[in-house]
């Protein structure tokens, strides 16, 4: 009875494992369109970004970090922004959007920030009298706080519904144990939906829940240890803001159902660099919809950043 058992518990960890390589090897690579350039990683690994440049003279770039989802698509604020003289940079993360990587699976977000740096050293050294400032939405948000603790040549940094932290939610005991099984059993499968878990009160957030799935450049599902590492992420986010030496504006929507963001409160009371602003808009969700409602305070900040 017992050799039976051994066999059964076996054969399902191998069914697992099979499961999870066949869902990793069947994924189709998407063609970036001619507008997409690449740099090529320490590791050789290509990552895909977008500069769209004002038609006159450039007052500084902005570097856009996206959320969980990855990838990402030209928006109107990137148009607004070139109208007022500011380049923008959409990068795609690794393992997301046009960037190569197996999507939805990595052991730790180091890499990811190492890309990010080495293309930020790429841009400051094609302009190295422009100023350079950095935008990150949610997890986005979270990498732009890493890298401002780091870096000291950022004339900026935005960070918009900055992920500092999720809030408290009941977790059933079944999928506890699914999660304990895939880590370590099959900790690179795509077994978590990346569409967030709680329910999301604001109807454009829902809208863009809806777009986001139907949306080739985003992420669908994540491993477990892709989880594991972006809580890690933005554990740290506290930390890495008591050390960060650059200008800040954060920017929070108050129906925001996705993010804790009394912890955004406390990444703006550590922040270092004594200039720094916090809005929270009453109206906006976690969702891009709330440039709707930012735009010109974003662009008004650059511009006083450039004469500072």
């Amino acid at each position: 009875m017992k050799v039976i058992k051994i066999f059964l518990i076996v054969s399902l960890v191998y069914t697992f494992l099979m499961v999870q390589e066949n869902s990793l090897a069947s994924e189709e690579k998407l063609v970036p369109p001619e507008d997409f350039t690449y740099f090529v990683t320490r590791d050789s690994i290509k990552i895909y970004y977008q500069e769209i440049k004002p038609e006159e003279t450039m007052k500084g770039t902005l570097v856009f970090f996206q959320g969980i989802y990855g990838g990402g698509r030209r928006t109107g604020l990137n148009d607004t922004l070139a109208e007022n003289g500011f380049a923008s940079v959409i990068v795609h993360q690794r393992d997301t959007g046009y960037s190569e990587g197996v999507k939805g699976d990595l052991k730790s977000f180091d890499i990811v920030e190492e890309d990010y740096q080495e293309l930020l050293d790429l841009l400051k050294e094609k302009e190295p009298d422009l100023p350079l400032f950095i935008l990150g939405h949610s997890i986005g948000g979270d990498f732009c706080i890493w890298i401002a603790s780091k870096r000291g040549d950022l004339a900026g940094v935005i960070l918009v519904n900055p992920a500092t932290r999720y809030p408290v939610t009941k977790v059933p005991f079944k999928t506890k144990l699914k999660f304990m099984f895939d880590y370590i059993f099959r900790p690179g499968a795509l077994t978590i939906d990346v569409t967030p878990p709680q329910e999301i009160s604001n109807e454009k957030d829902q809208e863009e829940i809806k777009a986001a799935a139907r949306d080739e450049l985003c992420l669908q599902k994540m491993s477990v240890r892709y989880a594991m590492a972006a809580r890690k992420l933005w554990e740290d986010s506290v930390k890495n803001a008591s050390t960060a030496n650059s200008p800040v504006l954060i920017i929070y929507g108050g129906q925001d159902d996705v993010i804790d963001h009394s912890e955004t409160e406390k990444v703006y009371e550590v922040w270092k660099y004594p200039a720094k602003t916090r809005i929270v808009i009453p109206e906006a969700g976690h969702g891009w919809h709330i440039y709707e409602h930012c735009t010109d305070t974003i662009i008004n900040w650059l511009n006083e950043a450039v004469e500072r």
